[in-house]
């Protein structure tokens, strides 16, 4: 794999390449109502809706990759007045599920398949494009369309360092009990690199 190396706030770039193929070919980031009309022809998706609800799509979706949170933003401001244990609570995405996503990115990416990627959440302006902007910058993905001004800045900051608002040990000390952060420190040393994710 060869290219530039992305750094967030310097703007540099890298893409993410099976010789000279990018393996991520497209994005584009759309509303949940175009998403339910939109054919699959064999792309991957990633489905972006509230808490407890799930997008009615066609079937035949190579891949799809489903996370609900809702469209909100915190930073590190934001969570000197209300801890990460609230935002996560009231809906909002949590740096384990910029994890996911991004480990399910990566996969794609790292595919021999070429994919072209749609990323859907409730308008198509916020989170969706949040993290069609993270696979364009980051993978070397085609932006089918502008940027869009309103993308979700906490869902873009979390895609590129999940633990850049907190720390992961403070996250853990918030929202687990001692036994289960003692669990997870041994996991990690055990098991330093998380499993692949599965792509079709």
């Amino acid at each position: 794999m060869a290219g530039f190396e992305w750094n967030h706030k310097q703007g540099l770039r890298r893409k993410r390449r099976i010789g000279n193929i990018v393996s991520i070919r497209s994005v584009r980031y759309i509303s949940e109502a175009q998403a339910q009309e939109l054919e699959p022809n064999g792309r991957a998706m990633f489905s972006i809706t509230e808490p407890e609800r799930l997008a009615s799509l066609r079937p035949g979706w190579k891949n799809v990759f489903r996370h609900q949170f809702i469209d909100t933003e915190y930073d590190e401001k934001s969570l000197e007045f209300a801890g990460i244990d609230w935002w996560i609570a009231s809906g909002a995405i949590s740096p384990l599920q910029a994890i996911t996503m991004r480990g399910e990115i990566t996969a794609l990416a790292m595919s021999p398949t070429q994919w072209d990627v749609i990323c859907h959440c409730h308008a198509g302006q916020s989170r969706s494009a949040a993290v069609a902007h993270y696979i364009a910058d980051v993978h070397g993905a085609q932006l089918l369309q502008e940027r869009s001004p309103k993308a979700n800045n906490t869902v873009l900051t979390l895609l590129y360092n999940p633990w850049s608002l907190i720390e992961r040990d403070a996250f853990e000390k918030i929202m687990y009990p001692f036994w289960k952060r003692w669990v997870l420190k041994m996991e990690r040393c055990l098991r330093p690199d998380r499993e692949p994710i599965n792509v079709v």
